[in-house]
């Protein structure tokens, strides 16, 4: 199967069922045979590239490459977002949803130097009936 030898190992086992499941002869074991070797290469291939990831205690969302990364993200946004992510995410399951959040923390820190007082004087001081998405 020349998606073994591409090491297109979930492909291979997909053809390996669409095979089955059009009667490939069950005294031909050289199927299952293949299907072994793909499974042990895919269990392979999985362990080389798990890589170390880094949470914030009590975070179960969000998860950074490095403790850099990490403590980056807490002091400009995710300090802003975390409490709300993990609900919204539970109760919309839209990574949309998630988004809207990251860049309304993201404008938190941007344009009010994390300043939560002054973006709300802002938001207050706008005339709705003069705004658009545009405007603001």
């Amino acid at each position: 199967m020349i998606c073994y030898e591409l090491h297109r190992y979930d492909d291979c086992l997909a053809v390996i069922w669409l095979t089955r499941a059009s009667n490939y002869p069950e005294r031909l074991d050289k199927l299952s045979k293949r299907e072994a070797n793909t499974r042990k290469a895919l269990l392979k291939k999985a362990k080389q590239t798990v890589q170390k990831r880094y949470g914030q205690a009590g975070c179960t969302v969000a998860m950074y490459c490095s403790e850099d990364c990490l403590s980056e993200a807490y002091r400009q946004y995710h300090r802003y977002e975390c409490l709300l992510i993990r609900d919204l995410w539970s109760i919309y399951s839209r990574i949309t949803t998630v988004i809207a959040v990251h860049i309304v923390a993201t404008a938190i820190v941007t344009s009010f130097d994390h300043d939560l007082e002054a973006m709300k004087e802002y938001l207050d001081s706008l005339d709705e009936s003069r705004q658009s998405t545009r405007s603001l």
